[in-house]
């Protein structure tokens, strides 16, 4: 089975370093035929991590499984192979932020992520896609993991960065808002049609460059 580890990524560079100096060794170990591909986002826009992974899913060269990796968490060897290594669900929750969110390092089916149609791509700045997700994998009854950071997060090290948190005001609001209505609320008819709405279904993109790394690493930088 074939394994994208997909890494959203803009003006981190020494965390990027960091990545891949402690782990790219234990990613070739423990998952067969693994590839990893960095989605840089070029543009001056907030910043998108929902779309930048679609991104990195659409070339992915049909992936079994992705896993979503944020560029500050650094895994231990030991949760790599014990880990990353699982191919029983739909979503894997690695290491996640909370309870209701597959954001941190998740893995998930080629299968599961086409069928939610993947991140919505209009959740701008951080916050949110994360949950979103996980509302479409809910929505979907999909195999969903257990909430495992109490078991995993001392097997990570999580590098410092400027805080990134955003208020959720005006448009954000109404944004986040409309999430947990259309989950929490909203007949199966109106929640399966919202997720149609953004998504890999709708994605574009546009390509820079692609940059070979080493043998199974590429920086593939684009605007949206």
């Amino acid at each position: 089975m074939k394994t994208s580890i997909i890494i959203p990524f803009r003006d981190r560079s020494q965390q990027l370093s960091f990545l891949l100096d402690h782990c790219l060794k234990f990613f070739q170990s423990y998952i067969k035929d693994v590839e990893i591909i960095i989605i840089e986002q070029l543009d001056d826009k907030k910043f998108n991590r929902g779309k930048l992974l679609n991104i990195g899913f659409n070339e992915s060269d049909f992936a079994d499984f992705i896993i979503t990796h944020d560029v500050d968490i650094i895994p231990s060897e030991k949760l790599i192979k014990e880990f990353y290594t699982i191919n029983s669900y739909d979503a894997l929750r690695i290491f996640t932020g909370h309870k209701n969110s597959l954001g941190g390092i998740c893995k998930l089916s080629n299968s599961s992520f086409k069928k939610v149609n993947g991140f919505p791509n209009n959740i701008w700045g951080w916050g949110i896609e994360d949950r979103a997700l996980f509302y479409r994998y809910m929505i979907h009854q999909s195999n969903i993991s257990d909430y495992l950071r109490p078991s995993t997060s001392n097997m990570v090290k999580i590098l410092p960065h400027k805080p990134n948190n955003e208020s959720y005001i005006g448009p954000k609001k109404d944004l986040s808002d409309t999430e947990d209505r259309i989950f929490n609320k909203a007949p199966r008819e109106e929640q399966l049609n919202h997720i149609q709405k953004s998504g890999l279904n709708n994605l574009q993109y546009e390509i820079f460059s692609i940059k070979k790394i080493n043998d199974i690493t590429k920086i593939i930088s684009v605007s949206l």
